[in-house]
């Protein structure tokens, strides 16, 4: 199956990376985006337990699913609000709104659009090397905590000015 193909298989046409990455900027800058990404936070990283049976609360299905937010996205969304110039990203609390669901439609289709770059067209030789660029964007992306690491020595760790240059140069 071609990119095409793939492309055209049920889903809406893939938008470009930089149309989807602004959108997830402009999101993630949005007034009350701290307090919104708190929430994804604990909708998908906070395990409640049952403290008289001694385990696990949650739905297993819950806590293994795919859909939730992984510590790359929430990082990926973490350094774009931070470059927020406006102090309303952080001050604002809204009680109701769709930013958990608009951030996991705009981060599905993130992985969407690197997965289906990736994909090298054999049916033309010539495309093959170009796709590998493209497959390498996905490992970046996943590779984006690596800085968090314990086990970083301190003249190889990246400071959070790094992570925001980063971010600022894609």
């Amino acid at each position: 199956m071609t990119n095409m193909e793939l492309e055209n298989a049920g889903r809406p046409k893939a938008r470009s990376l930089e149309k989807i990455f602004d959108d997830l900027r402009v999101l993630a800058q949005s007034a009350g985006a701290l307090h919104d990404i708190s929430a994804i936070v604990y909708r998908d990283w906070i395990v409640a337990i049952d403290l008289r049976e001694g385990k696990v609360a949650d739905d297993p299905e819950k806590r293994w699913s795919t859909t939730k937010l992984n510590s790359n996205e929430f990082m990926l969304l973490l350094g774009l609000m931070v470059q927020s110039a406006s102090d309303r990203t952080y001050s604002v609390v809204n009680l109701e709104n769709d930013f958990a669901d608009t951030a996991d439609k705009l981060l599905r289709e993130f992985h969407d659009r690197l997965t289906l770059d990736s994909m090298p067209d054999f049916s033309d030789p010539a495309k093959i090397e170009r796709a590998l660029g493209a497959a390498a964007r996905e490992a970046i992306y996943y590779g984006a905590d690596s800085f968090l690491s314990p086990s970083a020595s301190p003249e190889n760790s990246w400071g959070l000015a790094d992570v925001v240059q980063a971010v600022e140069m894609t």
